[in-house]
This record gives C-alpha cells, sequence and structure tokens, in this order.
C-alpha cells in the first residue's frame, strides 16, 4: 500500500448485485479494495458482506417506475422476501434471473452519480468498477499523476465502444471521471429525477445512457482503450498497438483471475517499479503458455476460417504458409487461423491449437525495448 498514497484523492465505486454479489465481491476485499480508504458498494439491496455495507442504489428510484416497468421483477422479489441478504436466495438464481438482473442494472448508473457525489464531495477522481473487473492500482495513479492538471476539468475516462452513432465508456471495463463530471450528472438527477427515469426506460444499457446524460451537461468521453480495455490476459490480442501501452483494467474475471493479476501487478512493481505494460502481462500470463500444438484449447483464431480440413497438420501448413500468420485452430473438419497472438482458453469439444513459435518470437524481438515512457492518453 506504500506505493498508493494517492489513493486518499479518490473514490472508488464497486456497482453490483444480488445474484453475483456474494460469489464476486469477496474476493476485492483482499485485492482491489486492500489500499483503498474510500469506497462504497452499490447494489440492488442494502446488506452487509465481510462486515462492509452494501447500499441498495435503486432505494431512490421512484415507486411509481418501480410498478410501471417490468425491469424491477427481480427487485420486487428481493424485497418482498424480507431476506436480510441475498445469499438466502442464493441457490435459487436461475439463467432467467440473470437476465432480469441485467435489465436491472441500467437503473443504477446515474443514482449512483449522485450518491457518489454526496458521500464523497471533496474527491478528486471517482473510479466505478464491476465485480468482474480487475485494476491495476500502480498504473491508474501513475496516470493520475500525468492527468494532474486537468483534475479540475469535467473528464470522463473509459474504453470506448459504440452504440449506433452513440460513444460510450463501457461499463465493464470501469471508467474514471473527475469530481466536476460526477458533480454534473448529480446534479441533473437531483432536477430532473423524472424526466431521467423516462429516459432509462426507454435505454437498453446503462453504460450508454450514462454518457448521453454527461453530453448533455457538456461532458464527452475521453477514448481510453487500451488502457482501460476489456478483455482478459488471455482473451486480449497483443499487437503492436497494445505491445507498449500501459494497462489499468481487464474484464470478465473471476475470481481467480483478479487475485492473479493483483499478484502480477505486485511482482512486477518490484521488479521494474515503473508502468505495467500489455507487453507485461503477455510475457507474465500468455508467453509461458504458448506451444506449437495444445490439445483441448481455443486461441480464438479468427482471421480466416475454412472448411474441408481432415486434420490438425493441414491446418498448421496452412497458417505456415500464410507469413502473417501466428495461430491456428482445428476442430472437426475446420481450420482457423489468427495473424494476432491471443491465448485464448480451455476447450474441451476437442479443439486443437497451435502457435507459430519463432514467428511470435521474431515479432516480440522487433518492439521496442524498452518501451517508450509517455504512452498515457492525456
Amino acid at each position: 500500500c506504500a506505493h498508493f498514497s494517492s489513493a486518499k484523492n479518490v473514490f472508488v465505486v464497486i456497482k453490483t448485485g444480488a445474484t453475483e454479489i456474494h460469489k464476486k465481491l469477496p474476493i476485492h476485499f483482499k485485492t482491489t479494495l486492500r489500499c483503498i480508504p474510500h469506497f462504497a458498494i452499490y447494489s440492488d439491496m442494502n446488506e452487509t458482506i465481510n462486515n462492509y455495507k452494501v447500499h441498495d442504489i435503486l432505494e431512490s428510484i421512484s415507486p411509481e417506475t418501480k410498478t410501471e416497468s417490468d425491469d424491477f421483477t427481480l427487485y420486487h422479489r428481493l424485497h418482498d422476501s424480507k431476506v436480510q441478504s441475498s445469499e438466502k436466495l442464493g441457490g435459487s438464481w436461475n439463467e432467467d434471473d440473470k437476465k432480469k438482473a441485467w435489465a436491472l442494472d441500467k437503473w443504477k448508473f446515474l443514482p449512483i452519480m449522485a450518491e457518489a457525489y454526496e458521500t464523497r464531495p471533496e474527491a478528486a477522481w471517482f473510479v466505478f468498477l464491476e465485480t468482474d473487473t480487475a485494476i491495476l492500482w500502480s498504473n491508474l495513479f501513475l496516470w493520475l499523476q500525468q492527468l494532474d492538471a486537468r483534475k479540475h476539468e469535467p473528464l470522463y475516462l473509459g474504453g470506448q465502444t459504440w452504440a449506433g452513432d452513440v460513444m460510450f465508456a463501457h461499463g465493464g471495463s470501469g471508467w474514471i471521471m473527475t469530481n466536476s463530471a460526477v458533480q454534473r450528472v448529480a446534479d441533473k438527477w437531483r432536477k430532473e429525477q423524472e424526466a431521467l427515469e423516462k429516459m432509462t426506460m426507454s435505454e437498453w444499457a446503462g453504460d450508454k445512457l450514462l454518457s448521453m446524460v454527461l453530453k448533455s451537461v457538456g461532458v464527452d468521453l475521453t477514448q481510453s482503450w487500451p488502457i482501460i480495455q476489456g478483455e482478459t490476459p488471455f482473451t486480449l490480442d497483443y499487437t503492436v498497438r497494445h505491445w507498449c501501452m500501459p494497462v489499468v483494467t481487464y474484464h470478465h474475471v473471476d475470481e481467480e483471475w483478479v487475485k492473479n493479476i493483483a499478484d502480477f501487478e505486485e511482482s512486477v512493481l518490484k521488479q521494474t517499479g515503473v508502468a505495467i505494460r500489455h507487453r507485461d502481462a503477455f510475457e507474465w500470463f500468455v508467453q509461458p503458455n504458448l506451444a506449437a500444438e495444445k490439445q483441448d484449447w481455443d486461441s480464438i483464431s479468427q482471421d480466416e476460417k475454412k472448411d474441408h480440413f481432415n486434420n490438425t497438420d493441414e491446418c498448421r501448413r496452412a497458417c505456415e504458409n500464410k507469413p502473417s500468420c501466428l495461430q491456428w485452430s482445428f476442430e472437426l473438419g475446420k481450420c482457423k487461423t489468427g495473424t494476432v497472438i491471443r491465448l485464448g482458453s480451455v476447450n474441451n469439444q476437442g479443439v486443437v491449437s497451435g502457435w507459430m513459435m519463432d514467428r511470435i518470437a521474431a515479432f516480440k524481438n522487433a518492439q521496442p525495448d524498452p518501451c517508450p515512457e509517455n504512452n498515457w492518453i492525456v
């Protein structure tokens, strides 16, 4: 925690829900939140987990909206049950409940702004995470130092994605806002809650909705990918564009990933003391697992797909014959090849994958070493 003296200027918000909280939240107390003095956890019911209070952020939604919108089906079930902990209902969650939880999630984004600002109005920065997000705090604080001169501006930073012509910060990747940006949304929510609830009802995603409201108060997204990004170290594509960029967040991570990424950060920080790059994650997580051939493994090779292959040897040769090919996968007569490096994941359906080890070594040797120091998005 000695590395994180800047943490006092940050308020961290964890957004979660009853169908996942008991499985996904506890690991964050030992990792993500261990060195963070100021944080809050917002969910869809009030409860206590590991002696920390979890706040029902949907309490402030009007009774009329809760009655009118079908999105609150799960919320009513939680609160009609009279249980003191969502864990009591945990054994009965099914896929339909999880879909309802996703529908309910969009209602949390705007009231969280108001509640977070009211809780910590003196915070210079607000960091918003979900329970399947992992964050490298050492990199975040280095980045905020670079942004210090702009901390009084209304900034909104995140991994950009699009829905139609609306660009927004992908919620699961985490996003960052300055005090004044949060205040603008909080003020709008207090003054125009009824209209914003109607707006929420007509939108499908809370992260998109938040971006639209921010734009209405004069705050545009600062595109921050691939510093803030939505992959795991195994599913990220390692390219020239990513290689030397610092990494602050990963997404779609389970409890084991959260711990492994925290251990990775601590170890690399002790070794180097400088910004951790995607290159470092490649060397730590990916490179030791690459092989000429790997059984029951899907490498997520997706640049080219061809049918009518008889075996893995034919698929490998197809990759060898294409100079830009770095990896391949074979399954049931189908051969896929890829021109970027991804590790992928276990697949017990008979998928076989392989990597062009010499080409990958050549790619790595061609990259800058050391990486340039000023790769921050400011």
